[in-house]
């Protein structure tokens, strides 16, 4: 089972962060009102949308996930010239 496993992972592939994300990041933080110390919440939208995903799983609904900050990340993305990754979480998700 293990073999079988490691398998099925060698065909994901592996995103990485970089100067462009962690711009991003900065811009979504700023954008949003979020504190300093939610910076890491405004990375992982910023992940995301940097790297084209179709979804972001969270359960994160203080700083991503919720109806106050999902129209801020549409905007901010918009205007950054991203797509935004529909937001969901686990029990949300299709």
């Amino acid at each position: 089972m293990s073999r079988l496993r490691l398998g099925v992972l060698e065909a994901i592939t592996i995103l990485r962060a970089d100067p462009e994300t962690e711009s991003f990041a900065h811009t979504l933080r700023r954008k949003m009102n979020l504190p300093a110390k939610a910076f890491e919440d405004a990375f992982h939208v910023a992940f995301a949308a940097v790297n084209e995903l179709d979804f972001l799983v969270t359960w994160n609904c203080r700083h991503i996930n919720n109806a106050v900050i999902i129209p801020q990340i549409e905007k901010a993305c918009a205007e950054a010239g991203y797509q935004c990754p529909r937001i969901y979480t686990p029990i949300e998700l299709p």
